[in-house]
């Protein structure tokens, strides 16, 4: 094949990296140098989009946690505000203890049966009904003005079980007594205008803001009880920031 043009001979010779080094300035060179300068350009641009969507993480992350503690720094300074409902007291025909913190809602309504505000006192709640009682005698109510309602589980329930057993008495005028961060949801379940019987929130005192901090449970507590607010918003309907109130944060004795 000596006719063989050189050039022919060279084209379809393979290429090598020396001849490819060699032939400076060349198609194959040109087509390397745009190859490897895109995919430094791809990398480079893969970083920056990793680095942008790790700083978008760490933003959001840093942004809730900061709304989350002022969240809770509202929520326990204007504690007060938010979740109690407290009413003046009046006779009535019932003093009705919800089941839960035992001690200052037993002294609360042992305080008002003392005062002659209602003759008969009725507990409900499952599995704190004993207890309740127990401390009622002890404090020297009579067994025979003592009534239980022992199934409730919740706020709803004890609402639903107790309406029946106060309209089989002809109650008109009752005494709530419940923890003060649990009135504003318990006063708003209980207000039921069909149910023909006027409730008044009579909750135990309300702590300070510093001793909330300082109680590790009653802290948990409280801050609980929006998400149980909201819940009972979403699940029965029951609205309660009705008439809210905002004054001095930090809490007092009431």
């Amino acid at each position: 094949m000596s006719g063989t043009h050189p050039s022919l001979t060279a084209a379809a010779s393979p290429a090598t990296d020396d001849m490819i080094q060699s032939q400076k300035g060349t198609p194959i060179k040109k087509s390397l140098a745009c190859y490897f300068s895109g995919l430094r350009l791809f990398v480079n641009k893969g970083r920056i989009c990793r680095s942008g969507w790790v700083a978008s993480v760490v933003g959001f992350i840093t942004f809730a946690f900061v709304f989350m503690v002022a969240l809770q720094w509202i929520g326990l300074h204007f504690a007060d505000n938010l979740l109690v409902i407290q009413q003046e007291p009046c006779t009535a025909d019932f003093i009705l203890i919800l089941g839960g913190e035992c001690k200052s809602r037993v002294g609360k309504a042992v305080e008002l049966y003392r005062r002659g505000y209602a003759p008969r006192i009725l507990v409900t709640g499952r599995n704190e009904d004993t207890l309740i009682v127990q401390r009622l005698i002890s404090a020297g109510v009579p067994k025979s003005a003592i009534l239980v309602e022992p199934a409730a589980e919740s706020t709803f329930e004890n609402a639903a079980f107790t309406l029946p057993i106060l309209k089989e008495r002809n109650a008109r005028k009752v005494l709530l007594v419940t923890s003060w961060y649990h009135s504003r949801r318990a006063s708003t379940v209980f207000n039921d205008p069909s149910a023909k019987i006027e409730f008044f929130s009579i909750p135990t005192d309300t702590v300070p803001v510093d001793c909330i901090n300082k109680d590790k449970w009653l802290r948990e507590y409280v801050l609980m009880e929006y998400m149980k607010i909201a819940g009972y918003w979403v699940r029965h309907g029951v609205s309660p920031f009705r008439g809210l109130a905002f004054a001095s944060p930090g809490g007092t004795g009431s």
